[in-house]
């Protein structure tokens, strides 16, 4: 096999294959990758359309139109709004009378400060314009052992509010009548039209 030497290559052929090489790049850079990500952008708007389609389609369940739905809807967001109350006084006046109901003698309950919550990025969380609001709540008690299962098993099971019990703590469980000294720290959630 012959060596080619670059020398004897006329310059209109080193020209042209350098100009078609330029023309490459050019392509490459300038067309060919552009296109490459407008395809991949439009692929990924088509996927999000299809997924937000897909979820109204879920929202909408068994309707069969778009009036049933949105009544569907609505009648889930009064579900939502229902664990959701907007007095404080509502949730502590439920947690007494569960407490009550369950055997427990409630020595007091205090709510603490609110406040908003947040979500990953730091905007407020709001149901229907509404911010949503923590309020810990601390709850002391006497009671026995089920009727503090009880309480707890209604609480995360059956309550129709939004509450998460945080800790749990007992003393007095040597005592005749078998009733212990309880105090409760829980989490209560509400709604709130002003984040205060």
């Amino acid at each position: 096999m012959k060596d080619i030497d670059i020398k004897k290559i006329p310059k209109e052929v080193l020209i042209a294959g350098g100009a078609s090489i330029l023309l490459i790049v050019f392509f490459v850079n300038f067309v060919f990758m552009p296109m490459i990500k407008r395809v991949s952008n439009v692929k990924r708007e088509t996927a999000n359309a299809v997924s937000e389609a897909r979820k109204i389609r879920e929202a909408m369940g068994s309707a069969k139109s778009v009036d049933e739905a949105l009544s569907s809807m609505k009648k889930r967001m009064v579900g939502i709004e229902h664990l959701f109350p907007r007095k404080e006084e509502s949730i502590l006046s439920a947690l007494s009378s569960l407490a009550t109901k369950m055997g427990m003698e409630v020595g007091s309950i205090s709510p603490q400060k609110k406040r908003v919550i947040n979500d990953i990025d730091g905007v407020s969380v709001k149901i229907k314009n509404s911010f949503v609001m923590e309020m810990p709540v601390s709850m002391s008690a006497r009671a026995r052992y089920k009727s503090l299962g009880d309480f707890i098993i209604k609480l995360r099971d059956d309550f129709p509010m939004l509450i998460k019990v945080d800790s749990v703590d007992m003393s007095g469980s040597g005592r005749e009548d078998g009733m212990l000294t309880v105090n409760l720290q829980m989490n209560s959630y509400m709604l709130s039209d002003t984040a205060e």
